[in-house]
């Protein structure tokens, strides 16, 4: 029931995506750079944000610092997990300082997606 936009610019990470919420009855609206889930972030609704790290024109990291920025506070708060294939201390800091709340591993587990999900959703 969740409304996900998902940050990814990687056609096969998108397909993989889209499938595993088609199985939980759910379509993310999709973003293929950063700049494009800053424009959609501020202008729909969404509970949750799937933000790949790192994308072009805008990285992950920024997208998130822009997206806390926003006028609307609901819209700033957003809920935003990271999508990335590894995560070391640093990048985990990073990952924090860039105002998400979360992170995935990349490729991601759909069981461990889904229960973040849910988390979000109660």
């Amino acid at each position: 029931g969740l409304k996900v936009l998902a940050a990814e610019d990687n056609a096969m990470n998108r397909l993989l995506l889209k499938k595993v919420f088609a199985k939980w009855n759910n379509e993310p609206i999709f973003a293929e750079n950063g700049l494009e889930a800053i424009e959609k972030a501020s202008s729909e609704d969404f509970d949750v944000i799937l933000m790949d790290l790192h994308m072009p024109l805008v990285d992950g990291y920024d997208a998130a610092k822009s997206i806390r920025k926003l006028a609307d506070s609901k819209k700033a708060n957003i809920h935003i997990i990271s999508l990335t294939a590894s995560v070391s201390n640093d990048m985990e800091e990073k990952i924090k300082q860039s105002g998400m709340n979360d992170y995935i591993y990349k490729p991601f587990n759909a069981k461990e997606m889904y229960l973040k999900l849910k988390l979000i959703s109660n």
